[in-house]
């Protein structure tokens, strides 16, 4: 992957991120997937005076000229962020569309400064100009054909990837949007990603239905937080994996503490393992006879749970699920 040598931000007439640079992350702190959808102003911005920000927007949004300045900002850690400001309106229509904003690498301000000044107004009409302008001091690599508008360019090159690369976002925003009014819609959101969580526990744990009840937790979880979720940076996806990556965490601590506790208290005859097995007996068979049948099928004759969902009249989930809540009720009871 080409290193960029400088910052390359896009936005939309009213000032939010539509492109960022994979750059933004090294200068600011603030990572890519943070930028798009947010203002500037909110992110490392906002800390000049207000005549500043007026100025600035009366240049490029009333005037439709270039603007270019040195500024303070600030990263995301809150240190002082000096920062080269340029900036210029893409015209559609006779109105602008976007706004290009550029900034090289520190060595370079000087330079780029002044060739800014000079040449902006044929980059804001020849795509060509513009291309070969953005890989001189960036390092994109990207090319424009003559047969396609600035802003054309701008949207083949750098904003319709964005849109790709963050379409999952979009997409679950209007799903966590309708299950926040309608719980019940939460079952779109499970149908989505229910397969990549299971598949995710799955590589990392050898029983099935422990895999199968751990990502059942995951969705509980997630749906009993939905009210307070608050999309932000990455798909809903990501977030599933880090309850995921949580759970599984506390599954290996749990493990390894039942693992502790078992060496430690080890029975010391032969009597106490069998009042142990009679403990567990009398557990079982305070379970219904279907549920009992389920799980003598599974664990002591080792039948498969598609033969098991047979012979019982049930669905495979419906057997999974069966062999998931008899198994939290003997550990609860036993």
């Amino acid at each position: 992957m080409m290193e960029e040598r400088g910052v390359l931000i896009v936005t939309d007439p009213v000032g939010q991120v539509v492109h960022a640079s994979r750059s933004v992350e090294n200068w600011s702190g603030f990572s890519v997937a943070e930028a798009v959808g947010a203002k500037p102003g909110a992110l490392w911005g906002g800390n000049m005076d207000r005549s500043f920000y007026e100025s600035m927007w009366k240049t490029i949004a009333v005037e439709k000229k270039s603007f270019s300045s040195r500024l303070g900002n600030r990263s995301k850690s809150g240190k002082e962020l000096p920062s080269l400001l340029t900036v210029f309106p893409v015209m559609e229509s006779g109105a602008a569309k976007y706004f290009f904003a550029m900034q090289p690498a520190p060595e370079a301000w000087g330079a780029f400064e002044a060739a800014f000044a000079r040449e902006w107004p044929r980059l804001s009409r020849d795509p060509r100009a513009l291309a070969a302008w953005i890989d001189h001091w960036i390092g994109t690599k990207e090319e424009a054909s003559p047969h396609e508008s600035v802003a054309a360019f701008i949207e083949r090159a750098f904003l319709h990837p964005t849109r790709e690369r963050f379409l999952d976002r979009e997409t679950d925003q209007a799903a966590i949007a309708a299950a926040k009014l309608d719980v019940r819609r939460y079952a779109e959101i499970f149908s989505r990603y229910h397969p990549a969580i299971l598949g995710y526990l799955r590589r990392r744990i050898d029983d099935v239905l422990e895999a199968e009840d751990l990502a059942q937790d995951v969705f509980i979880k997630a749906m009993n937080g939905l009210s307070r979720f608050q999309p932000r940076n990455a798909s809903y996806k990501t977030y599933l994996l880090r309850i995921a990556h949580h759970e599984l965490l506390n599954r290996y601590r749990s493990k390894a503490a039942e693992r502790r506790f078992t060496e430690q208290f080890r029975p010391a005859s032969s009597i106490d393992r069998m009042e142990d097995r009679d403990a567990l007996e009398r557990a079982v068979a305070g379970l219904g006879a279907g549920e009992q049948e389920i799980l003598r099928a599974f664990y002591v004759e080792d039948r498969p749970v598609a033969e098991i969902a047979e012979r019982v009249g049930k669905s495979e989930n419906a057997v999974k699920l069966v062999l998931s809540r008899s198994r939290k009720r003997l550990r609860d009871t036993f």
